[in-house]
């Protein structure tokens, strides 16, 4: 994807769409879901006569920050692979009247489409963003592209809770700029220039505190061992520790049967294991969780 026009403060992001992977480390952060807000004053770069009423543009980016997203250091960036999950964006003329320029809104990964790039960058000093989205639905290109830079090599950025957000903006002329692209459906390009940010916010869409995958709301086990196999008295039984629809991984089972019998409501098995550990693994065959095999597996590791 190629922008057009680029003012030269935005050029020091040109070698961020390179791929070499030199490091991974994970994507993390107290919240699983959030959205992006960009707002500000434009200037359109260039000039399809649909944009003539255009004088604000806001983007809503929806962020996943679960674990295990790829964190690439690429040369002097900081790359984070298949972050965004959609963008959306809304146009106002002078009057505060939405302007409709035919945009796909959202943008977003559907069934039968093919991901044409997903990133979500920092330059090295965090002075620049860059975020990249797009697909192909029947070979045609679905993408829209941002970059938030700092004057003066201004650092723009942060890590909050392990994951990097931009810092919040909540008043014009802050000296952060921003450049908007985005393509139709019927192959328009529209760019779009911020000189000042007016505002950049959060908003905790999905709060999952121990990354899941389930809502808090819905968790029952807000803070999920996710171990990737069972391991049971210092065996490690080779059973993968998956979760059920209630949030709660197998290890969490038998740790609640491991908190009853501490307490002295738990009745002993003749074999060593626990009333309850016995009834957990029935359970999860029962339930389609676990084949019998693995269910002699965590039988033999409980002995």
């Amino acid at each position: 994807m190629v922008f057009i026009n680029q003012p030269e403060a935005f050029m020091k992001l040109s070698t961020l769409g390179c791929s070499v992977l030199i490091g991974l480390a994970s994507f993390a952060a107290q919240a699983d879901i959030i959205e992006l807000k960009l707002a500000g004053d434009v200037e359109v770069l260039n000039d399809p006569e649909a944009t003539q009423s255009v004088t604000k543009a806001t983007a809503y980016v929806v962020l996943t920050t679960k674990d295990g997203l790829p964190e690439v250091l690429d040369y002097s960036a900081l790359i984070y692979q298949d972050a965004i999950l959609s963008i959306r964006f809304e146009f106002e003329d002078a009057q505060g009247l939405p302007v409709d320029l035919g945009v796909e809104n959202p943008l977003e990964l559907t069934d039968g489409a093919e991901n044409a790039g997903n990133e979500l960058s920092f330059s090295d000093g965090f002075d620049v963003a860059q975020f990249s989205f797009g697909y192909e639905v029947n070979d045609n290109l679905h993408f829209a592209q941002m970059i938030v830079a700092g004057s003066d090599d201004d650092r723009i950025a942060d890590y909050t809770s392990n994951f990097v957000q931009l810092n919040p903006i909540s008043a014009p002329e802050s000296g952060v700029a921003g450049m908007f692209v985005t393509g139709s459906p019927q192959g328009d390009i529209y760019q779009f220039f911020i000189p000042d940010m007016s505002e950049v916010s959060y908003q905790v869409l999905l709060a999952d505190a121990d990354h899941d995958g389930i809502a808090d709301e819905l968790d029952a086990c807000l803070t999920t061992d996710l171990s990737e196999t069972v391991t049971l008295n210092g065996v490690n039984s080779g059973v993968a520790n998956v979760l059920d629809s209630t949030g709660c991984s197998i290890m969490d089972h038998y740790a609640a049967c491991d908190a009853e019998q501490s307490s002295g409501a738990g009745w002993l098995g003749y074999q060593g294991a626990s009333y309850c550990e016995t009834q957990v693994g029935y359970d999860l065959y029962r339930e389609g969780l676990i084949s019998y095999m693995e269910l002699r597996l965590l039988r033999n590791a409980l002995r």
